[in-house]
């Protein structure tokens, strides 16, 4: 690039390659907070809006790393009240912003749950119209997402 376009990056200079921060900086006060004892208990959620198999892979410090694998037949579910605040009618929030202990957050941010959590969101605000996301049918909910819940083919619709 320096090449290419000398007068303006020609005597550019790298101070630094990248600047280690911190992964979490900002999540919502939910009704629900999601622990770890919740997912390695597999906790089936009644408004649950989503499931994952993926392993804590929380690595936020330079020390070292939080690498938890689980059996074939482990499952962990997202609940709905993880993405909605108690304080806010027409809000939902998904992947590092949902609440949650930031070693399940670890788990339930990668694409797969973050793309359920995102189609919930969208599902739920929907559903809420004018009104509360506070107050939506969350049976109408779960119908309109149900492969999140028990699609096990890996074919989409």
């Amino acid at each position: 690039m320096k090449a290419e376009y000398p007068e303006f990056l020609g005597s550019m200079k790298v101070r630094a390659y990248g600047f280690p921060g911190v992964r979490q900086t900002r999540w919502i006060k939910a009704k629900h907070h999601i622990t770890t004892d919740e997912v390695i208990d597999q906790v089936k959620y009644a408004d649950a809006i989503g499931r994952t198999a993926w392993p804590v892979e929380l690595h936020n410090a330079l020390e070292g790393f939080v690498w938890e694998t689980f059996d074939g037949e482990h499952t962990h579910y997202i609940p709905s009240a993880e993405m909605t605040s108690p304080d806010a009618d027409n809000l939902a929030a998904v992947d590092r912003c949902i609440d949650g202990d930031p070693t399940v957050l670890s788990s339930v941010r990668v694409m797969g749950p973050c793309m359920a959590q995102g189609m919930a969101a969208a599902h739920a605000l929907d559903l809420a119209g004018s009104g509360s996301v506070q107050q939506i049918d969350i049976g109408a909910l779960q119908s309109r997402i149900s492969d999140n819940l028990t699609r096990t083919d890996g074919v989409a619709p």
